[in-house]
Parts: structure tokens; C-alpha cells; sequence
């Protein structure tokens, strides 16, 4: 696999949520081999990332907490950064069930994390995205129009999509605002969410790819974009039916 617009990221000081698994682990790796300065923000404890975490500043934190914001533009004066390039909201969590079945406290939780926190988190480094001509990439879901089983996820998604368009028109000229809605990856969100998507899982992309796609589609600027899944999966469905892998 090929860097994208490798000379896109370098020196580029970033910040990436939701870097401790899945799609956001690939990206940290990949911005890593590309130069960018980066900062790390996951749920997970220091001692319990990947052996071969990339040796950057990582900060363990719950974005759902709502005080994210705020850490972040310590964390940033403590880096001597005097503005910010990039920061691409990943974080996410979402339950595969009847809107019936959920609780208080975990609509709460599903909608801090996948909504509220990206909302707060670039309101307190707007003044840092200015300063550098940044930018902010929101990262959806195929999810966002709607998915059966997966209501709540679904509506924090949409309403994600639906701030970032007006933000885009709303910050144009000063910060790039980008929304990218990949689609199924093999990533572990999904038995987390307690959904088994069966014989399917062989469709999905890696998060490698996904990551790669996603650097291509920022690099590029445009919004709103898909992570180009659907080619993907129509040619790994015909090998399906083939028979082959």
C-alpha cells in the first residue's frame, strides 16, 4: 500500500481521537510513516496499546466526558504548538439494538461520545485551527441516512453530518471542515456493538485501507465523502460468488 500525498502530512501538526483501535490506529500509524507531528487521544491506558504504537505524544482520555476540550488546549500550549493543522474526529461507540432495548445511560454515552464531544472539542480549538488555516474532519457513517438496528448510532451520525455542513459554510476561508462517511470495516466496533454481520465481515474493508482512503479524500478537501467502499465491495462480492476470496 502506497502513502497517499505523502508531502500533504508532513510537519503537519495533528490530532487525532479515537486513535487507540480500529480506523484510528491505522491513521496514526500512516501519518506517522508520513512525516505529520502528531498528538494520539484514546480510551485506552498507555500500558495497554499495541506493541508497535507509534512512539508519539499519546494522551489517554474519554472524549465522552466532556472535558476534553479544554485538556486539549493545554495539552497543546504544553506541546509549544502555536496553532493546529488537522484534527480528525474518530471516536466513536454505537449498540446494534432496538431503540426499545436501550437505556438512559447508554443513549447518553452514545451521543456524548459520537456527537457532542467532536462539537465541544473543536469549539475550544477553533482559535487553534484559525491561527494555522487548519482543518477539521468529522468522520461519519454509512450509518447516517438511517440503519436498521442501529438507531441512536445512526441519529448521532446524521446529526454529526448536519453540523459539519453548516460549519463548512459557516468557517469557509479560514478552516477547511470536511465529513467522511466510511463504510463497513473490519474493525472490532462491531462485536463491541454486539452485532455479527456473518459471512459479510469477508466484504469489509481493512482498517489500512479505510485509513488510506480517508487520508486521500482530506488531502483532496472535498466534502461530504464516501471512503470509496462501494467498488470495493461490489468486486469482493463477485469473488464471492465466484468462489474465490
Amino acid at each position: 500500500m502506497t502513502a497517499p500525498n505523502r508531502d500533504k502530512f508532513s510537519q503537519k501538526r495533528v490530532i487525532v481521537t479515537g486513535a487507540s483501535s480500529g480506523i484510528g490506529l491505522a491513521l496514526v500509524r500512516q501519518l506517522d510513516t508520513q512525516g505529520a507531528d502528531l498528538m494520539a487521544i484514546g480510551r485506552r491506558a498507555a500500558s495497554e496499546l499495541p506493541p508497535d504504537f507509534p512512539q508519539i505524544g499519546y494522551q489517554s482520555l474519554d472524549v465522552s466526558a466532556g472535558d476534553t476540550g479544554p485538556q486539549l488546549v493545554e495539552l497543546i500550549a504544553a506541546r509549544g504548538w502555536d496553532g493546529l493543522d488537522l484534527i480528525i474526529h474518530i471516536a466513536g461507540i454505537g449498540h446494534c439494538r432496538p431503540v426499545a432495548d436501550e437505556d438512559a445511560a447508554s443513549i447518553a454515552g452514545t451521543v456524548a461520545t459520537n456527537c457532542l464531544a467532536p462539537i465541544t472539542i473543536t469549539h475550544a480549538l477553533a482559535p487553534h485551527l484559525a491561527r494555522a488555516s487548519g482543518a477539521v474532519v468529522f468522520v461519519g457513517s454509512a450509518a447516517h441516512k438511517g440503519a436498521s438496528g442501529f438507531p441512536v448510532y445512526a441519529a448521532t451520525k446524521g446529526a454529526l453530518a448536519g453540523f459539519a455542513r453548516a460549519l463548512r459554510s459557516e468557517w469557509r476561508g479560514r478552516i477547511g471542515v470536511q465529513i467522511l462517511h466510511p463504510g463497513p470495516t473490519q474493525t472490532a466496533m462491531h462485536d463491541r456493538a454486539g452485532h455479527d454481520p456473518g459471512r459479510l465481515r469477508a466484504l469489509f474493508l481493512s482498517a489500512d485501507d479505510a485509513a488510506a482512503a480517508m487520508l486521500r479524500q482530506i488531502a483532496a478537501g472535498r466534502s461530504p465523502q464516501k471512503t470509496g467502499h462501494g467498488a470495493v465491495l461490489r468486486m469482493r462480492a463477485v469473488r464471492m460468488l465466484a468462489g474465490g476470496r
